[in-house]
């Protein structure tokens, strides 16, 4: 093992204690912690499935040429998803009224990559990828 990469294992390790002491801290344990990542994920669940239906009607869409659209048939199409969706919505409002204090957290945690999307998401500079002043 070279010095490099003891150093670099030594530095992954602390960050992920500084990570856990930053994640905790607003929270306090490790369950009311656990409620908010919860919270986080069933937002997001259910607007992955709710945005395949937007996804779906795209596709049949272009389907609509093809010789058949049996590669589009999905048993309980319409339904399945609703469903998930309608669970999602009740896991995130019962965390809201189980614990709002948690949930205020949680968004405002959330919130903060919208920023970060907005940068990635910019259009790139003209300068950048023409390959003036070495690679892309």
């Amino acid at each position: 093992m070279t010095t490099y990469t003891r150093r670099l294992g030594r530095f992954s390790a602390s960050v992920v204690v500084v990570e856990g002491v930053v994640a905790l801290a607003p929270t306090g344990t490790c369950a009311q912690f656990g409620d908010s990542v919860a919270f986080g994920d069933w937002i997001f669940f259910g607007l992955t499935v709710a945005g395949r239906y937007r996804l779906r009607a795209r596709d049949m869409g272009a389907a609509r040429g093809a010789p058949s659209g049996a590669e589009l048939l999905v048993p309980g199409y319409p339904w399945t998803p609703a469903l998930i969706v309608a669970v999602a919505r009740f896991v995130v409002a019962s965390l809201v009224l189980a614990n709002s204090r948690n949930t205020a957290i949680a968004t405002s945690f959330l919130s903060l990559g919208i920023p970060v999307y907005l940068w990635w998401s910019r259009p790139a500079l003209a300068s950048v990828g023409s390959g003036e002043g070495g690679t892309t």
